[in-house]
């Protein structure tokens, strides 16, 4: 062999090892993403979730709720949960405890709502979970 040969085979080798070197980096990179998007949805459904600690029975929603809805909402803007199903719920549902807190209007339906609360944080598509979470918030938005 001569050596314009030894020349393109140690050329080769050499794409190769920073072929294979940007791979690697790159794997660990969406390794580190992937582990960011599982934290940041672990804390949107606990957001969820923990909307529960301040409803209760015949009293307007507690100030904790009204923090863990807003906390919701602004995590929901970076989850990879479909926007327009999870917008339903996420929208309103701040505006409408703080109103509901801010005008003393209690909550008639805490048990109902904090089951609908439950099923979307183990599920925060499931759109008859939604659908019964706002009609039961609107009811008691509207009750006098």
């Amino acid at each position: 062999m001569n050596k314009k040969n030894y020349f393109l085979i140690g050329l080769t080798l050499l794409a190769l090892l920073v072929s294979v070197y940007f791979n690697v980096v790159q794997a660990e990179k969406l390794k580190i993403v992937a582990g960011k998007n599982d934290l940041l949805h672990a804390d949107f459904v606990q957001a969820i979730s923990m909307i529960s600690l301040g409803i209760n029975e015949a009293q307007p929603p507690d100030v904790v709720s009204i923090e863990h809805a807003y906390k919701m909402y602004a995590l929901s803007e970076y989850t990879s949960y479909d926007k327009q199903v999870i917008n339903q719920y996420t929208r309103i549902l701040p505006g409408i405890l703080r109103d509901m807190n801010y005008f003393k209007k209690p909550i008639r339906h805490a048990t109902e709502i904090k089951e609908q609360l439950r099923l979307l944080a183990n599920n925060p598509v499931k759109q008859e979970a939604i659908n019964e979470l706002i009609r039961l918030v609107k009811l008691d938005e509207g009750a006098s």
